[in-house]
């Protein structure tokens, strides 16, 4: 089976529309006249062929539909049943209202303060927002018709409401002017002794010692708000004394409690939750229906307790049975603050309740250990919004930046938001060891394996590989037992579950287990508590491990146990789960900083409904370690209660330690670390603070042309630095901060990364501001390849923490377009690339490798009989080789024409091909197959091409070209670019020039534009592959005839062809007639200006560069070419099955086999099948496909081919599916067997729409329409379908039906056919006319037009035609030249004769002199007579043709005219 490889590409384009949709009214589709749906007709129909070649489809999984990042548009679900939506109203929420209702006063804090919700201005504007959203209620009930349920209103964290709505419902919400936004609820997912301690929280815990402050700070007075999946409200962690003796207060008065601890919280109330002075409310939010505060997780608690939990003595971890793990004493970072819990855990309309509830209950910091893999919409989403206005009101919020690493830019939702302080996950210094020793085998001993767990220990026990029984990841519970009982098992990482797999090996009889990691992952180990003895090693060890297992018999070994070990020198090592930068949201560093987030000890456990639930746990992940920097926030509130949010994440991220490695024990780069690992006892020592305000924060949404970098974090990013990038900062010197601080600046950084950094003044104190000017210079830095720094102010105090920051940039040379594409009828010329940007320029030089003409090689081939390896057999396919010479740039070996509908291609070096040479594969599902190969070695390599899927008239020819791109300027190509000095990052136009030498319609050439920003630095702006097609001349001249005599009128046509190039041309044509032929002026069209023997044109010719044609819809009844191609044929009756389209909201890839199909002129190589009544073209699959729409429309889906769209629904158990089938590698046939509309009862037939098909062939020919429509049996038609088709763009469409009534056009066995027009792109074509003179000598006339266009690098060409023109056959006369008697001369448009020696007698001017002149031929009957003429010399008996008689000559005679005399020399012979 061939194995197709595809990259699904999310691509944002403004599209112009190139015309109007032309979609005619709706039309009724009679059955063909003698076609039943049956096809039992008597006519001889094309497709019998196709037909009786169908078989089945195959077909590929299409992703989901769901919301691109960073555009805001409803996604809204689909079908009757009813979700919850969360509806924002566009007046701002309470912590950033600044006035502008009349009466109300502004409720946004003033800059240091927090917000009061106590304050009556702000019960009155949150009153007025209460109010504002009953009015929407109201109105949407209205709207509806029935009642409405609203789980949660939201006046804080957003200005708006969650909702119970059907998805039609809400989109008639969203038209209310006053919902800013809606969108459909969704999941969330969960990120989470020693820690407090390595994050130096008892540096604040002992301030009065350590640092000298007036205080000691554990949290008092603090309030730490836990937005998670509830808490233990039982667990010593949250009691109101805690092991250390200190009781809490209750800020809120003592016996004053919030959520479900409050009685007049009636929704919430429950009056069994024992609340006190340290856990002082708690809410559940995790629906309407389920309000419960209780941890059902762990997770909740483990965060809680891990924020603000208690001094708790003597915990024993909970462990598997057989571990006897020691006690420990744990504490939270701030153990003496109160706690808040909001379980709300894991839908945003929940959790953006716990936001606004958080907000309202005026905590002073959060953590959201929760997020998403995907990147946020900064500035739509819920969650982040809720966290904006979080900030506004002054609430430090921490949040988890996710558990998807160890990849490149993996970080989340919100983690992603410059306004959260983001955490990512390292190691502290306890650690969980456990070893697998006393290796020994037949073969050999092995050393012992360090890894890390938490079990009990196990004696010497024999070893088996789970990949021997072939279930190397452990994913199956049964079926090994006989290999596995009492044995350790070792398994893979991967697939299921770390414990999950300790658990399938011990249902199987293991006692032991060893878990080896996965490359990716390599040496960084968590410390599982697995079902069995065991223990997780290194990828390393486990390859090692593995390899002992292979060799001898025998293997044996024991598990020491978990021994607790306490060494710094594993601290501060990133976990290889920890997501990574880049931040894919906007350009700012993530993660902010690093905390403790492996193997952390807190509260935990499942509450199964128990108040007094009592456990704890060791785990793992980022939402470990933020609410470590929660904590931390909690002191710093305390101890530094007039710095913002913004000043607290600054101070922690500054005073950050950064020497943490990654887990492959290099240097963590910004990417991994952030900031750093966080140091509590140096930042609240911090002696420069980085604000920033939330109007700039809104500012900076790209999408309203902010720009993120520009935002005053103290760290700095830049994904695409040209040349260089700067940055400005302010930061202030807080009042906590010395006098006369002295600041020095410097910088660290790669490679190829040079750091400048300015301050606005040297020497500050409190209060003072410091401007930070930074610039990165990344001028011949390798592209594209990230480069960090790190900026370092070094304070003259000892006592004053360095300040640090870091940098992440990429240096980019230029935005370039991936190649330059030229077609061109002309062989000189030049084409225009705009906006490319780049380094600064000071003299552009500019010059193209090549061009050099590819070779052609035509091949023909039928289809391999061993087509998976195309090499097995070298007879079965073509083998053509290429000479590369030396200096080559590039090879490039293309299919350009095929006939088969699936050509592979293969390159490699040397003559002969084989797997071991191959250099490059192109094995797409199409036939246009590309290699380029770049730096190729000098010498002979070989190119197959094998015909992969053949057509039905085998052998099929193609067309394969190839070219060795030179290293050097060939002189016939060229760059211009912009004049003088250019700007770094400003956009300039290029133009490629080229002045080709007889090359010929279907002529490539190949090369490479190279750019530079002066002549001593050619290329330094980068290279751009240029690929050139010669196409049939633009300009050619034609003649109405062949031949011509004197006196003939020849018509002369100079056409000029459609403008292929993506620039409108003006032509200057320039016809010049020869000598001998006269212009007739009133024949010349085209405002041709003629002078003289000359005439002259400009013509303007628009660039035909996207146009596109349509598609016209016809029935067999109108249409003979229709009826030809159409009629029903039901695919089940041929044995083809249902595809894998089940449901509803589904779709399927299908067809790629005989892909690309061409659609309105552009290629697509699949086809989307929807369940809908639905298929699109490749990429148009999105949007809400279950909503029939108006055709055109640029709302998705597009690219339709719509035979019956509507809402429908399949369900293939009951008979009701869809068939795909292909017949000759040309067509694709789609068939829906009795879909139903959705939320029909599937195994009621009574529902049936019909049975429908839609033929769709690959390519466009003139003797076939392009798509038909054809309908079976039709049943219960819906009251809304489309029917038609659609561009990609959305701005072309044909449609019979645009969302209305089908019935109208549909009728049982009929058909539409829908036959593709090409744009109407003509010629001009200009005109004239001559007359052959009297005088005209005969011979070949050639006509030449001369015509070049205002292209500024076009060179005139010529086009010609020739005429043979029969005219006077002697020599013109002259003067100077001796006649002797007898010689013939032309003259005046006739002939003459001389009579005797003559020189320098005008011919024609006497009777009498030396000249005869010969009359012309005179055509009387069947006879032939010369004209009478004065000076010829007639001896008698002669026969002349004159004035319409014939006249004798009775005797000499010269100059008297017959018929004037009866008694002359003529007698008249009669009328001729």
């Amino acid at each position: 089976m061939k194995q197709r490889f595809r990259t699904p590409l999310l691509v944002t384009a403004a599209v112009t529309a190139l015309a109007a949709a032309i979609a005619p009214a709706a039309v009724a589709v009679p059955a063909a006249p003698g076609v039943t749906s049956d096809r039992s007709g008597d006519k001889v129909e094309p497709r019998d062929l196709l037909a009786e070649g169908l078989v089945p489809a195959q077909t590929t999984a299409q992703p989901g539909v769901e919301r691109d990042a960073g555009i805001q548009k409803l996604a809204l679900g689909r079908g009757k049943a009813e979700r919850t939506y969360l509806v924002r109203l566009a007046d701002p929420a309470v912590p950033t209202y600044d006035g502008g209702v009349s009466g109300l006063r502004a409720t946004a804090p003033a800059p240091g303060r927090t917000l009061d919700p106590s304050a009556q201005r702000v019960r009155a504007y949150t009153e007025f927002l209460e109010a504002e959203q009953d009015d929407l209620v109201t109105r949407i009930e209205r709207t509806v018709g029935h009642d409405v349920e609203v789980p949660f209103t939201y006046q804080y964290a957003v200005n708006g409401l969650a909702v119970v709505l059907t998805p039609a419902e809400a989109a008639e919400v969203a038209k209310d002017p006053a919902v800013a936004h809606i969108a459909l609820d969704e999941e969330r997912e969960l990120h989470t002794d020693a820690g407090p301690q390595w994050s130096n929280a008892d540096a604040l815990w002992n301030a009065v010692e350590e640092l000298g402050l007036p205080e000691d700070y554990k949290g008092e007075g603090v309030v730490i708000g836990t937005i998670d999946t509830g808490i233990h409200p039982g667990s010593p962690s949250f009691a109101e004394t805690g092991d250390d003796g200190y009781t809490h207060t209750n800020p809120l008065g003592e016996g004053n409690y919030l959520g479900v601890c409050d009685p007049a919280n009636t929704d919430q109330y429950d009056p069994d939750f024992p609340c006190n002075g340290k856990l002082i409310g708690a809410y559940g939010f995790l629906s309407a229906a389920d309000r419960s505060a209780l941890d059902e997780d762990g997770h909740g608690s483990h965060t809680a307790s891990t924020s603000g939990g208690n001094v708790v003595h003597d915990v024993t971890p909970t462990a598997p049975e057989g571990t006897d793990p020691p006690t420990f004493d744990v504490s939270g970072v701030a153990p003496h603050a109160n706690v808040i819990s909001y379980r709300g855990c894991c839908t945003t309309a929940g959790l953006t309740a716990s936001i606004d509830q958080a907000i309202a209950d005026g905590v002073d910091v959060i953590n959201y250990s929760i997020g998403s893999s995907s990147p946020s919409d900064l500035w739509n989403d819920f969650d982040s919004i809720g966290f904006l206005n979080a900030r506004a009101a002054g609430i430090f919020v921490a949040t988890s930046n996710g558990n998807d690493g160890p990849g490149f830019a993996t970080t989340g939702s919100p983690a992603d938001a410059p306004w959260l302080t983001s955490v990512g996950a390292s190691t502290h210094n306890r650690h969980m060891v456990n070893t697998l020793g006393d290796l020994t085998s037949s073969a050999g001993d092995l050393p012992d394996l360090v890894g890390k767990s938490l079990t009990g220990p196990l004696p010497a026990t024999e070893i088996v590989d789970a990949a021997s029984v072939g279930d190397p990841q452990c994913t199956t519970t049964t079926g090994h037992e006989a290999e596995f009982t009492d044995k350790i098992v070792v398994c893979a990482r991967g697939g299921n579950g770390r414990v999950e797999k300790s658990e399938n090996v011990a249902a199987q009889g293991a006692v032991g287990f060893v878990l080896t990691n996965d490359e990716p992952n390599g040496a960084s180990l968590l410390g599982d508590a697995f079902a069995v003895p065991g223990l997780a090693v290194s990828y390393a060890d486990g390859e090692t491990l593995r390899a002992w297992l292979a060799e001898g018999t025998g293997h044996t070994g024991t598990v020491s146990g978990t021994d607790f070990v306490i060494d710094d020198e594993r601290g501060d090592v990133m976990a290889s789960f920890s997501s990574r930068g880049p931040n894919r949201a906007v350009d700012t560093v993530v993660p902010s900083i690093t905390a403790p987030g492996v193997d952390i000890l807190a509260a935990y456990g499942v509450a199964d409904g128990a108040y007094d639930h009592v456990e704890y746990g060791v785990i793992s992940g980022t939402s470990m370690s933020s609410p470590h920097v929660a904590g931390a926030g909690a002191l710093l509130s305390q101890a530094r209660p007039d710095w913002t949010p913004a000043q607290q994440q600054s101070a922690l991220m500054t005073t950050a330690r950064t020497t943490v490695r990654d887990f492959d024990g290099s240097p963590a780069t910004p990417y991994e670390q952030g900031s750093g690992h966080m140091d509590i006892g140096a930042a609240v020592q911090a002696g420069l603070l980085f604000d920033e305000t939330h109007a700039n924060y809104l500012a900076a949404d790209p999408e309203e042309g902010g720009d993120p970098t520009t935002l005053n974090l103290p760290s700095f990013a830049d994904t695409q630095c040209l040349a260089s990038c700067s940055w400005e900062r302010t930061a202030v010197a807080p009042p906590s901060a010395p006098a006369d601080v002295t600041w020095t600046a410097s910088a660290t950084s790669d490679d190829g990364l040079s750091l400048d950094v300015s301050l606005s003044r040297e020497t500050v104190s409190p209060g003072d501001s410091l401007g930070i000017s930074v610039t990165a210079d990344v001028a011949g830095a390798p592209d594209g390849e990230t480069l960090f720094g790190r900026i370092t102010l070094t304070p003259s105090d000892e006592a004053v923490p360095t300040v640090t920051m870091p940098v992440a940039v990429v240096p980019s040379g230029a935005i370039l377009p991936d190649d330059i594409d030229i077609t061109t009828r002309r062989d000189t010329g030049s084409q225009v690339v705009t906006g490319l940007q780049s380094i600064a320029i000071s003299d552009f030089t500019g010059s193209v490798e090549g061009l050099v003409k590819a070779d052609r090689h035509e091949g023909s081939l039928g289809q391999d009989p061993t087509r998976d390896d195309a090499l097995d057999d070298l007879s079965q396919v073509q083998v053509t080789t290429v000479e590369v010479p030396d200096g080559a740039a590039r090879l490039v070996a293309q299919i350009t024409a095929a006939e088969a509908s699936d050509l592979d291609m293969f390159v490699g070096t040397g003559d002969t091909p084989s797997a071991a040479t191959q250099v490059c594969a192109s094995t797409s599902s199409g036939s246009a197959e590309l290699c380029e190969v770049p730096d190729p070695e000098a010498g002979t390599w070989w190119v197959v091409v094998q015909n992969w899927q053949g057509s039905d008239d085998q052998p099929d020819a193609h067309t394969l070209v190839t070219a060795a791109v030179p290293g050097e300027d060939l002189g016939n190509a060229g760059v211009e670019g912009p004049e003088g000095d250019v700007p770094v990052g400003d956009p300039y136009d290029v133009r490629v020039r080229w002045d080709l030498d007889d090359a010929a319609a279907g002529d490539l050439y190949f090369g490479t534009a190279v750019l530079g920003t002066s002549p001593d630095s050619p290329g330094d702006i980068g290279e751009i592959p240029v690929r050139l097609e010669r196409v049939a001349d633009d300009v050619t001249k034609t003649a109405s005839v062949g031949e011509a005599g004197v006196g003939d009128t020849i018509g002369y046509d100079i056409t000029v062809q459609p403008n292929v190039t993506p620039e409108d041309l003006t032509y200057t044509i320039t016809d010049t007639v020869p000598d001998g032929l006269t212009v007739d002026p009133d024949s010349v069209t085209g405002d041709g200006v003629v002078d003289g023997q000359t005439i002259t044109w400009e013509v303007e010719v628009p660039s035909a560069v996207g146009a596109v044609g349509s598609y016209v819809a016809s029935t067999p009844a109108d249409d003979p070419q229709c009826a030809a191609w159409a009629g029903f044929l039901d695919l089940g009756s041929v044995g083809i099955g249902f595809s894998t389209l089940d449901g509803d909201t589904a779709a399927v890839n299908a067809f790629s086999n005989i892909g690309p199909f061409t659609h309105y002129g552009a290629p697509s190589p699949n086809l989307t099948v929807s369940e809908d009544g639905l298929v699109t073209v490749a990429g148009g699959y999105g949007g809400q496909p279950w909503a029939p729409q108006d055709l055109p429309s640029t709302a998705a889906p597009n690219g339709v081919i719509a035979p019956l769209w509507s809402d429908l629904a399949l369900s293939v158990a009951d008979g009701r599916g869809v068939r795909l089938a292909t017949s000759g590698g040309e067509v694709a046939v789609v068939q829906w067997d009795d879909p139903f509309e959705f939320g029909g009862d599937p195994t009621d037939l009574s529902n049936s729409v019909g049975t429908f098909q839609a033929w769709i062939y690959s390519s466009v020919a003139d003797d076939r329409p392009e798509i038909t429509f054809e309908y079976g049996e039709l049943g219960a038609l819906p009251a809304t379908a489309t029917i038609g088709v659609e561009n990609l763009a959305g701005t072309l469409g044909t449609a019979l039906v645009s969302a209305g009534d089908p019935s109208s056009a549909l009728t049982e066995g009929g058909s539409i056919c829908l036959d593709y027009v090409g744009p109407e792109v003509d010629p001009v074509t200009l005109s004239y006319e001559v007359t052959v003179d009297a005088d005209a000598a005969s011979g070949t006339y050639t006509n030449e037009a001369e015509h070049v266009t205002d292209n500024p690098f076009d060179e005139p060409a010529v086009a010609s035609a020739d005429v043979e023109v029969t005219g006077l056959s002697a020599e013109p006369w002259d003067r100077k030249t001796v006649y002797d008697t007898g010689d013939e001369v032309s003259y005046g448009g006739a002939v003459y004769v001389a009579l005797w020696w003559t020189r320098g007698d005008q011919p024609g001017k006497s009777p009498w002199g030396p000249w005869a002149e010969v009359g012309a031929d005179v055509v009387c009957g069947d006879e032939t007579h010369r004209a009478w003429t004065e000076s010829w010399v007639y001896t008698g008996g002669e026969t002349v043709a004159h004035d319409g008689h014939l006249f004798r000559a009775k005797w000499w005679t010269r100059n008297q005219e017959p018929g004037t005399s009866p008694w002359g020399p003529w007698e008249n012979l009669g009328t001729c």
